[in-house]
């Protein structure tokens, strides 16, 4: 007698998947028996998280599509298996299991016919292996991709219908939620900033615009502070890039961006920017317009760096380091040609580092003074610096950083929220009570409930705050001691670019010509805090040691290089 088994998709609802599948073996079964064929012993029941479980005699795929084979893992197996010759039928509830992609699922059971396989769909009372019966299963396969496409169709409409609502159909992006229902609003789908996230959204700008941090850098600090992306998982360069890309922030909400082409195919359509649907809305701004032109500025920027091979370079000591403090360019390197004196000495042949944007595009792009500096006297104004970081305590800057934190905790009076937050429980439960006891109207009780919910939510995330002022400090002392072990451990004699980058975000250089005499200045970014020194010391009116120069337009503590 010949092999046969079953194929099925079944709900990921447990309850639902446990009955479905007891019924279809058993279906399956009785077919089996009374066309006089013996259950196979393979078989698989593939799960959506991956998981592979043995099932004899049935192919299983979990909550699965059948617009396509791409992720339906049991029915490749099945597949495979068949044309191995572990079986001659396979049984299948209807032609819309089997795929609601005509073209596929023809050529799949004529494939499978070539090995001797037969396909028998139980609803329609057909066998592929009859060759008759190839038009009616054609047929068949037809009507199944139509009512996918029309069930597209209607889901299209739906989706425009929410786009022209103002309506969001997807996830709202970190930074937003979705509005709770009141009175005055009786739409689903509102977005309105979440406070929480907004704050993740503007670090992340931040740490791009002012301190000039990488994609993949941003990811990994978030990821060591234990913030979270809108999944509640950990951070990527693309995830980074995602949030840096989004209008959304600066108060353009645009819909209707891709469209889907061939249902069958999963094709999707880039739409026309002047087919979207695009409004901007002042409400839902979290970025104001300076960070994201520059934000733009320093993304268009690096674009370039890296299509001319100066991105995130190691390949120089001082590599993607420099930043021009006018234009925000970083610097590049390049060779001084050789010249051969009359007395028959050599000069030049040295390296040098410029702006690249005023190297590159002129004075309209850096209106700065055009300055180059020499590696060798950078790196003995660098390792001088750090001779002198080394010899200093380096805690100054974390006591600056505690007492700024704990001015915030003196902000939040945490016992009167924790005897809100209770209040509140107290008066949610006694909201039901009232439901179910006096029969409170369904319209009544929930305006009531949305508001002590809303104001419960506003207390958690009030204490939230607190919980994670303590962590920030927590992290600050670590990363103060990983520090003062970096500079401890590094060797001045054999500086390399990973040891500078271990030590500093960015080195800024500005130059200025005063009384015809050209001046260059050096600002030094340390990797120590989320808060730059400078700004730390802005904050806090602390005069610095650094001269601010008369004559110049320096606002941060620059040391003038020599």
């Amino acid at each position: 007698m010949d092999m046969s088994v079953g194929y099925c998709r079944v709900s990921t609802i447990y309850e639902e998947q446990k009955k479905s599948l007891e019924e279809q073996q058993k279906q399956w079964k009785e077919l089996a028996k009374e066309k006089n064929y013996v259950t196979a012993k393979c078989g698989v029941f593939y799960k959506r998280n991956g998981e592979k479980i043995p099932c004899q005699g049935m192919y299983v795929d979990e909550g699965i599509t059948a617009k396509d084979y791409k992720h339906r893992e049991a029915f490749k197996q099945m597949i495979e298996d068949a044309k191995a010759g572990k079986f001659k039928t396979i049984f299948v509830e209807d032609v819309s299991r089997f795929s609601r992609n005509a073209e596929l699922g023809i050529k799949t059971y004529k494939d499978l016919r070539q090995y001797g396989v037969n396909v028998h769909f139980r609803k329609e009372g057909l066998d592929t292996m009859n060759i008759d019966n190839d038009y009616i299963i054609t047929f068949a396969f037809g009507m199944a991709e139509k009512e996918n496409q029309m069930k597209s169709e209607r889901v299209k409409w739906g989706i425009s219908r929410v786009h022209n609502d103002d309506r969001v159909n997807i996830a709202p992006p970190i930074g937003y939620r979705m509005k709770p229902l009141d009175e005055d609003n009786k739409k689903k789908g509102i977005l309105e900033i979440d406070p929480q996230g907004a704050e993740v959204v503007k670090y992340i700008f931040y740490l791009y615009t002012e301190r000039l941090e990488g994609m993949h850098n941003i990811a990994q600090i978030l990821n060591r502070q234990g913030i979270k992306t809108r999944n509640k998982r950990i951070w990527s360069q693309n995830t980074v890039r995602v949030v840096l890309e989004n209008e959304i922030y600066i108060g353009e909400q645009v819909m209707h961006k891709t469209i889907s082409g061939d249902i069958t195919r999963r094709e999707r359509k880039e739409v026309p920017e002047d087919e979207q649907i695009r409004k901007h809305k002042e409400e839902l701004r979290i970025i104001d317009e300076e960070t994201w032109e520059k934000k733009e500025m320093i993304l268009n920027d690096r674009k370039k760096n890296l299509k001319k091979h100066h991105g995130h370079s190691k390949k120089h000591i001082l590599s993607t380091l420099m930043y021009c403090a006018n234009c925000n360019s970083v610097f590049f390197r390049t060779k001084v040609n050789e010249f051969h004196k009359k007395d028959g000495t050599i000069s030049g042949g040295n390296y040098e580092w410029v702006c690249m944007g005023r190297n590159h595009h002129g004075k309209d792009y850096c209106n700065g003074d055009r300055y180059v500096i020499d590696e060798e006297k950078m790196i003995v104004f660098l390792k001088r610096q750090l001779e002198r970081k080394q010899k200093e305590d380096n805690t100054d800057m974390l006591e600056l950083y505690r007492q700024k934190k704990m001015k915030e905790l003196e902000n939040i009076d945490f016992k009167s929220l924790q005897n809100e937050k209770e209040l509140l429980n107290k008066q949610m439960e006694e909201l039901r009570v009232e439901k179910i006891k006096y029969k409170m109207d369904e319209d009544v009780y929930s305006k009531q409930f949305i508001q002590i919910h809303n104001k419960i939510l506003d207390v958690e995330r009030q204490l939230k705050d607190v919980e994670n002022i303590q962590k920030d400090i927590q992290i600050a002392e670590l990363k103060c001691k990983e520090f003062k072990d970096t500079i401890k451990n590094i060797n001045n004699k054999e500086l390399t670019n990973d040891d500078l980058k271990k030590i500093f975000n960015r080195i800024e250089v500005y130059g200025e010509t005063i009384d015809k005499k050209k001046y260059v200045f050096v600002y030094l970014e340390y990797k120590f805090l989320d808060e730059t020194e400078t700004e730390l010391l802005r904050e806090d009116e602390i005069d610095y040691e650094t001269k601010r120069w008369e004559g110049t337009s320096i606002t941060k503590p620059f040391i003038p290089f020599i």
